[in-house]
């Protein structure tokens, strides 16, 4: 057999890579479920479905039902992937600690600043009647993309108008009606919700679509601080301390800092979430 002269790749490897399906950093996908998207301009509507809520989601009340999962991200690495942060749990964040140390430092550069700010984004399972074929699927989508002008309806809504419970299941639910519109930023265009408004349901929605949905906080991936903080440095991971129940935090921070820095009590804190959606 002839030697060859080049180092060459697998062409075996690309293909077996190619029938993989994508995998999120930031979401799971529960099995045989697709991920909705809002694709064209105009009018569209949709049922935003159930799901119990467990003691970890931001909004909702453990026990009871709920419609959404907020959680806060970032994009981190070479491949400027999307992460969730710890600090959407309650948990300490390198992200964070490392956007307050340079927001403090006056010579710091505001660029890197602003790229260390998270976005507030929201999980929804859904239900397309114009594609009933593809069951509930999964939407990840920017909060000020979607999730503030539904908060903002529900908000200015006379009570006797029932927003509030508009995911109720049954005919006294509401159908969601969007008004898309696309948009750009930095070149890339996007499909965003320009108006809402909301129908009257004429039949209720099958039990069998929304009462064994997994809790969508479930469903967030949230990786270990030395994962984020190698992944923001571009650095293989330190390994892991030892957990013990009360570990003591060697830090120059006070404790009322320690405290602030993980569930988010200090007072700039409302500027480290970005009030924009440049990503969908």
């Amino acid at each position: 057999m002839k030697k060859r002269k080049l180092k060459l790749g697998s062409a075996r490897k690309k293909a077996e890579s190619q029938s993989q399906p994508f995998e999120r950093t930031s979401f799971r996908v529960p099995e045989g479920m697709e991920v909705f998207k809002l694709k064209e301009e105009g009018r569209k509507r949709i049922e935003i479905l159930p799901v119990l809520a467990t003691e970890r989601n931001k909004h909702g009340v453990a026990g009871n039902h709920t419609f959404e999962a907020t959680y806060f991200a970032n994009r981190l690495g070479a491949d400027n992937q999307v992460y969730v942060t710890p600090r959407t749990f309650g948990e300490r964040c390198p992200v964070y600690d490392e956007y307050s140390r340079l927001r403090n430092d006056p010579n710091a550069d505001e660029d890197v600043v602003k790229s260390l700010r998270a976005k507030e984004r929201q999980l929804f399972y859904v239900f397309d009647p114009d594609e009933p074929e593809k069951g509930v699927q999964l939407w990840d989508m920017s909060y000020w993309l979607f999730g503030k002008q539904l908060d903002e309806k529900i908000k200015l809504s006379d009570e006797e108008d029932d927003f509030d419970q508009f995911f109720d299941p049954s005919e006294l639910g509401l159908t969601v009606k969007l008004g898309v519109v696309e948009d750009q930023f930095a070149g890339n265009k996007f499909f965003k919700v320009a108006t809402i408004a909301f129908a009257e349901r004429k039949e209720a929605i099958d039990e069998e679509l929304w009462g064994d949905l997994e809790p969508l906080e479930n469903l967030l991936k949230v990786l270990s601080y030395n994962e984020l903080k190698a992944i923001m440095n571009m650095e293989e991971p330190e390994a892991e301390e030892e957990h013990v129940d009360d570990p003591e935090i060697e830090s120059d921070e006070s404790e009322e800092e320690v405290v602030a820095s993980v569930v988010g009590t200090d007072d700039n804190d409302e500027d480290w979430v970005e009030d924009d959606g440049d990503w969908e």
